[in-house]
């Protein structure tokens, strides 16, 4: 049974290649295809240029988050407790929480739609199926969870190898290496891709990090979950273009769906689906596993991994069987809004006021109202209106909003 304590030395076993892997593969689902219908009309060249652009700004938060996770040995949100107190990390977990429960749901639902038009059986059914495969692997813990992905990565390159080859080779589709690259576009596909991908999931890579060795360059830790999540990003987005191309619409992206008529290629298409949505959700379910127990620890409360890992599995479960994918659009919106000035506030407090070395009256009330001004200015701002990401603007107006008033409290309280 895990918990969220801090990883003895001797327990951090896991490599930077261990890293890439874990967030390849925790990073590409079916829905990650979805990149290719907000780029198509900028082709290859245009999506290689929003994942660069992701990489950029992204990276730098989930670098340092990996290197939180792996010196301190901890989950982010066990890290970020000094910031926020004990009823400000359990608030947030909550929500965190809730939000990787539906991130479960969503990419449960997603290959058991697909499931139910290859073999008939009705979608509820296969998410139930699904559901508990994916609850029974985050029980067996970290180690087990690794192991599963090197596996996956083997049957997901040869399940995306057979429909590269479908597509250009067989069914003879094209795609556009350049189109039509505007400030307007290029900020909205970069908005959606960063929420969809590396910006939904920096704070969640110190769950995985705090397994890894101590000793060993740390830029190469640093950049590896980064490099894993946006490759997947870039490759699963060609997939979607070859998709959109061979069905004539944007619509269209979801690949995997065109495998129902073709036999034996089509049964390799769906076990990929399937392995590549177990990955990222057990990569959803581990991190809200720890997230609540981050949040019962603050107050004081011991609660069983294992059953925190079923009750959350199961109502993520549920979500999936009652169709929270019609949501999905909005769900992103939410989670990109939070999670930026989460992280700003996050790092404001720990590399410029050093962790606060004393409590008062301001030291979590400040940090949290920073972080809830932040996420709706996010949301005030989506669509990219000022041409940044809106996830972006609610990261800048938490952070500067918490280090200016926070500067002017904490230096008047002899902070």
């Amino acid at each position: 049974m895990e918990d969220i304590g801090a990883k003895p030395v001797e327990k951090r076993t896991s490599s930077a290649v261990d890293s890439f892997v874990i967030w390849l593969m925790g990073g590409i689902a079916m829905t990650t295809a979805l990149v290719a219908s907000f780029t198509y009309s900028m082709g290859v060249l245009g999506l290689a240029l929003v994942c660069v652009a992701v990489l950029g700004i992204g990276g730098i938060m989930a670098a340092i988050w990996e290197e939180l996770g792996r010196k301190t040995g901890l989950p982010a949100l066990t890290i970020s407790q000094k910031t926020f107190g004990a009823s400000g990390t359990a608030l947030l977990a909550m929500i965190f929480a809730l939000l990787n429960v539906g991130w479960f749901g969503i990419n449960t639902e997603v290959p058991a739609v697909m499931l139910e038009s290859y073999f008939g059986l009705p979608a509820p059914l296969w998410s139930l199926l699904l559901g508990v495969l994916q609850i029974v692997i985050v029980l067996l813990g970290f180690e087990v969870i690794k192991s599963f992905d090197y596996i996956s990565l083997v049957i997901i390159l040869i399940g995306s190898i057979v429909m590269v080859y479908e597509g250009f080779v067989v069914e003879g589709v094209s795609i556009s290496l350049s189109g039509t690259i505007d400030a307007r576009s290029f900020a909205v596909a970069l908005e959606s891709a960063g929420a969809f991908s590396l910006v939904a999931w920096c704070y969640k890579i110190p769950e995985t990090s705090r397994f890894c060795k101590k000793d060993g360059k740390p830029w190469v830790y640093a950049i590896a979950p980064s490099l894993g999540v946006v490759l997947g990003l870039f490759l699963f987005g060609i997939l979607g273009f070859i998709s959109i191309a061979s069905t004539g619409s944007l619509d269209g992206w979801n690949i995997f769906l065109l495998g129902k008529s073709m036999g034996a290629i089509g049964a390799i298409i769906a076990v990929t689906a399937i392995v590549a949505n177990a990955n990222t959700n057990i990569i959803n379910l581990y991190p809200a596993v720890m997230q609540f127990l981050s949040g019962s620890e603050a107050l004081g409360k011991k609660v069983r991994q294992p059953i925190v890992s079923a009750v959350m599995g199961a109502i993520g479960t549920v979500l999936a069987m009652s169709g929270i994918l019609s949501r999905v659009t909005d769900f992103l919106n939410v989670v990109g809004s939070l999670v930026v000035p989460f992280s700003f506030v996050v790092f404001v407090d720990l590399f410029i006021f050093k962790n606060r070395s004393k409590k008062g009256a301001y030291s979590s009330l400040l940090p949290l109202i920073s972080v809830f001004a932040g996420s709706a200015a996010a949301l005030l701002s989506s669509n990219a209106r000022f041409l940044i990401p809106s996830w972006l603007v609610g990261g800048m107006v938490s952070g500067v909003m918490y280090l200016v008033i926070g500067g002017i409290l904490y230096r008047s309280s002899s902070y």
